[in-house]
């Protein structure tokens, strides 16, 4: 049930409507007693700027994000964690003291948690990634860290390809 105590928060990025992350975020937050709301927020590159700062004006307690946005919201963010910093990618957003918003990345855990559960050692295998946007970058980071000796990286678009690598 809503009421005028209840927290914003959401998925920001385009397309989201099809997105069954109000379904579960949702259901989780009824089965731990919180006063939340999570909404899909879609979102051109155009007003991805004003959209963030309406919702940090009010008082939306965290988004993630999602395609197209998890490279350009970088540059929105008053502060990056490490991570995010060196992914140069963000998926999700949390207000700061300051009145900003905190980027940081969770791609990279929860892309490396099945893998770290079958107890293999990875090292010196190779790997593919498929796509070139905010979340290979992290499943590469994740698959060098696992000690991989080699990452294919297949996409459609020649220029993200390029940027990505580039930027690895």
């Amino acid at each position: 049930m809503i009421s005028g105590k209840t927290c914003l928060v959401g998925l920001v990025g385009q397309p989201v409507r099809h997105s069954i992350s109000p379904v579960i975020q949702n259901a989780a937050f009824a089965e731990m007693g919180l006063d939340w709301c999570y909404l899909t927020f879609p979102c051109d590159k155009k007003h991805l700027s004003n959209a963030l700062k309406s919702l940090l004006t009010l008082e939306c307690r965290g988004l993630n994000i999602t395609i197209p946005h998890k490279k350009n919201v970088t540059s929105l963010c008053a502060e990056l964690s490490p991570l995010a910093k060196r992914l140069r990618a963000v998926n999700t957003l949390i207000p700061n003291k300051t009145g900003g918003w905190e980027g940081t990345n969770t791609d990279v855990e929860g892309f490396l948690a099945p893998l770290k559960k079958e107890k293999v050692d990875w090292k010196g295998r190779k790997a593919m990634v498929l796509g070139s946007g905010g979340s290979a970058r992290a499943a590469i980071a994740g698959l060098h860290s696992l000690g991989f000796s080699e990452v294919t990286i297949i996409g459609r678009k020649k220029e993200s390809l390029i940027n990505l690598e580039m930027d690895l």
